[in-house]
């Protein structure tokens, strides 16, 4: 070693004492382990896929409402197309143009709204044919139900017992109504079908004809 580097290493003995080391004041900061890793990793992972997740949502929320709020702001156009998705007269008004000139955005545009319109008015058919039906078993229930049928609603008490009994009671209320009649046992000689099921399908078969005669 030369005189140089031995002055240079006095020096710095003289600067940092044995017993001393050469750090900063900032204490060295131990590694991860493996394991606190893979759960960072999996927060990260988890965070992700709920950001992404969320956002679909929003965005899809976002379309449905574009779709309801008339997207080209022409009202009383959309209104009639609510009620008439299949109308190509009245998207030509809306898109101010013929199908055929449609640009492709235009085009996509036009297929989304229809397909998204014509969902809706299927529902609505759907919801208004419950309705009806709800309309009809209420009417139903209400006659079955009333106090002149109470004769009626005791013979049902035990329908295997009373099946040609009830057979007579709808027999009458056929005729009385200008309808025919068919008994259990001669629809079913060998009764292998559910006499519960027939007096039920009797019961909703005849409030149908009192409804349907009330409608005329």
């Amino acid at each position: 070693m030369t005189l140089q580097k031995k002055n240079n290493w006095a020096h710095f003995l003289k600067l940092f004492p044995a017993g001393q080391a050469f750090h900063s004041q900032r204490p060295l900061r131990s590694c991860p382990s493996p394991l606190s890793l893979v759960c960072k990793a999996t927060q990260m992972a988890l965070i992700a896929f709920i950001f992404l997740v969320s956002h679909t949502t929003q965005a899809q929320s976002e379309l449905e409402q574009e779709f309801i709020k008339d997207p080209l702001l022409k009202p009383s156009i959309w209104n009639q197309l609510e009620l008439q998705p299949k109308s190509e007269t009245l998207w030509q008004k809306y898109f101010s143009k013929s199908l055929f000139d449609l640009s492709q955005q235009e085009y996509q545009l036009y297929t989304t709204l229809k397909s998204k319109l014509l969902e809706k008015e299927r529902l609505a058919e759907q919801e208004a044919a419950k309705r009806k039906n709800e309309r009809k078993l209420k009417y139903y229930n209400q006659k079955l139900n009333s106090e002149d049928n109470e004769y009626y609603l005791s013979l049902i008490q035990n329908i295997e017992q009373n099946i040609t009994i009830i057979d007579l009671y709808f027999k009458e209320k056929y005729q009385e109504l200008g309808f025919d009649y068919i008994t259990y046992k001669e629809a079913y000689p060998q009764e292998d079908y559910s006499k519960t099921k027939w007096v039920e399908e009797k019961e909703k078969q005849l409030a149908q004809l009192k409804h349907q005669l009330q409608e005329n």
